[in-house]
């Protein structure tokens, strides 16, 4: 913005602070458990301590990833399958990925509500994830009870102290199990949830323009791979979150509560293939212009105020 001419008739431009873009995503599973319908007791794992136990786990394994860039600069960490008698899901604690001068404003396996509404400043890309425990009840056989948790974090900041720039942030974790059911049961997969999405554009120094996007997805399915047909596909709507941000705002979402699928028929003897996935998302991209084009800017007024003066003069 043009704020005129001073005194001794040099050009000034007013250039507010606080440009900036942020993305933030925080996804929390807790108590993931697979149980009798209508509420009942959690599945029990069968096994040498347990041989009349609902479920056996004929295979299992746990995956999971964080991918962070800023700048095309990238870093990523991600587990191996990991095998596990008490899937899903298997412990996993990927260790933080970070990159950015302002590293890092979140400590490592610190999830909860995000809270932060004010413009950013510093730049970061931050990439967070853990799991563990067990969706059936394995007490029987010296395991855990009461269900499994998965916690995935992404964080981007785009401060305009740093000029222009583009981050993104990813966290996910990928778990799949196959089963056979040793009973005839109807079942049912229930779990509690935490969600914190948080989308802030700041273009207000001339110019600049930018855009910032925070996302949440859950997803599971179980088929039975004798009868394909015999499948429950569940995506709840609470789990599929984004906000999209192009225009200066500060838009936060958060929510929590209980979950509960559809009801699914288990057949004794047969084999069934489960499927669970898990991701937060973040990402933005700030153009900010170099200070050599905001000088070079200004010598242009300059130049066009002082030829509109000669001429009046010159009338």
């Amino acid at each position: 913005m043009i704020a005129g001419f001073a005194a001794a008739g040099v050009l000034t431009l007013s250039v507010p602070a606080g440009a900036g873009a942020i993305g933030s995503s925080v996804l929390e599973i807790f108590d993931f458990q697979l149980r009798h319908a209508g509420g009942g007791a959690q599945l029990t794992l069968a096994g040498a301590g347990n041989p009349g136990g609902d479920i056996t786990v004929i295979q299992g394994n746990s995956t999971a990833g964080i991918g962070v860039g800023l700048n095309g600069v990238n870093v990523a960490a991600a587990s191996p399958a990991v095998p596990s008698a008490l899937p899903p899901y298997g412990a996993i604690d990927l260790a933080q990925q970070c990159l950015g001068p302002g590293c890092s404003p979140f400590g490592e396996n610190m999830y909860g509500s995000i809270g932060q509404v004010a413009p950013p400043t510093s730049t970061y890309v931050v990439g967070d994830m853990v799991m563990s425990g067990s969706m059936f009840d394995a007490s029987a056989l010296g395991g855990p009870a009461g269900g499994s948790t998965v916690r995935t974090r992404a964080d981007v900041s785009i401060f305009s102290g740093t000029n222009d720039g583009s981050s993104s942030s990813s966290g996910g974790a990928d778990v799949a199990a196959r089963l056979t059911a040793n009973q005839n049961m109807d079942v049912e997969f229930s779990f509690d949830f935490a969600m914190s999405l948080l989308a802030f554009l700041d273009t207000s120094e001339p110019d600049t323009s930018g855009n910032t996007q925070s996302a949440t997805a859950w997803s599971l399915s179980i088929v039975q791979l004798s009868n394909p047909l015999n499948r429950l596909n569940y995506s709840p709507s609470e789990l599929q979150q984004t906000i999209n941000l192009s225009v200066d705002a500060n838009i936060p979402l958060v929510d929590s509560g209980s979950l509960v699928s559809g009801i699914f028929t288990m057949l004794a003897g047969q084999t069934y293939q489960l499927s669970v996935n898990q991701q937060s998302r973040a990402n933005a991209t700030l153009f900010v212009p170099e200070p050599g084009m905001l000088a070079l800017f200004g010598a242009g007024l300059l130049l066009v105020g002082f030829t509109t003066t000669y001429r009046r003069r010159s009338s």
